[in-house]
């Protein structure tokens, strides 16, 4: 995940916001802009996918899209522990605002 991270910022230095698929790149991407001088925040918001614990240890705390993958489990166990008729369930995932985004500033 480091080397991708570097490899990112390397390609695009001049990015203000980064969205990560995942929540541990999102992590390394963290570690790695610190690492350049980069303030996040205030020079580049970062947000991942999915909320794991490394997301809260990150310097600073990883904002995530939580996409409920434990209720997911749940509702997929009662399913098969429950057979009858399919029944359609939608989750809607939310954001957990941390402190690794901040408001757009204007530019220009």
């Amino acid at each position: 995940d480091t080397a991708a991270a570097t490899l990112l910022l390397d390609c695009a230095p001049d990015a203000t916001a980064i969205l990560s698929m995942a929540a541990m790149p999102g992590v390394s991407l963290i570690f790695e802009a610190n690492r350049r001088g980069r303030v996040v925040p205030n020079e580049l918001s970062i947000v991942g996918f999915n909320d794991i614990p490394e997301a809260l240890r990150s310097d600073p705390p990883l904002t995530v899209i939580d996409a409920r993958n434990a209720e997911k489990g749940r509702i997929a166990a009662r399913m098969v522990f429950n057979p009858g008729r399919p029944a359609a369930k939608l989750l809607q995932p939310h954001l957990v605002v941390r402190g690794s985004t901040s408001p757009v500033v204007a530019v220009g």
